[in-house]
């Protein structure tokens, strides 16, 4: 009876080691941080390590560039009153300091009610651009910020970690 009992503990010891461990690891292996920017009103992940690239970079006293030794985001938004969000990405992607190269993919998408674009860069992008992409999205309302209302957010990054960005992009909503 008691090397069965001895047994029982033993296994439940084993278990609930086990148990912790794992939870230890899935916790430290945390591999993402949330940006939340309650006056543009979105939130999205990015690497954790990376950093506030400095007060040079802040909107309003809120960071508005992170950045590490593999990459990089900046956030701004955009008017676009009356343009559709491909007329948006031809103004980002054709101007004229081709920060894509001289021939990027636009790639536009939907999922549900979220309609966005990707541009990428063409191969002879200039090294000095860090592989930068960018990903354009349209409000579902449009946002003021004193006087002015914005329509579209827009997203730079190394094309490295700009999808995983998105994929973890929302509005937020009050």
């Amino acid at each position: 009876m008691k090397k069965r009992l001895l047994k029982s503990l033993l296994y439940l010891l084993a278990a609930a080691i086990l148990y912790s461990a794992i939870f230890f690891i899935s916790n430290y292996g945390i591999k993402t941080a949330k940006y939340k920017n309650s006056v543009l009103k979105v939130s999205f992940e990015y690497p954790k390590y990376w950093k506030d690239a400095g007060e040079k970079y802040h909107i309003g006293g809120v960071p508005a560039r992170y950045e590490g030794a593999d990459g990089f985001f900046i956030i701004g938004i955009i008017n676009g009153q009356g343009r559709s969000i491909y007329d948006i990405a031809q103004d980002e992607a054709g101007h004229k300091l081709d920060p894509y190269g001289s021939s990027p993919e636009i790639k536009e998408e939907r999922i549900k009610t979220k309609e966005f674009v990707f541009v990428y860069p063409s191969g002879d992008q200039s090294p000095d651009m860090d592989s930068q992409a960018c990903f354009i999205i349209k409000y579902p309302e449009s946002i003021a910020i004193g006087d002015d209302e914005y329509n579209y957010f827009i997203l730079w990054a190394d094309t490295d970690h700009i999808e995983d960005i998105a994929n973890s992009f929302n509005f937020i909503t009050y």
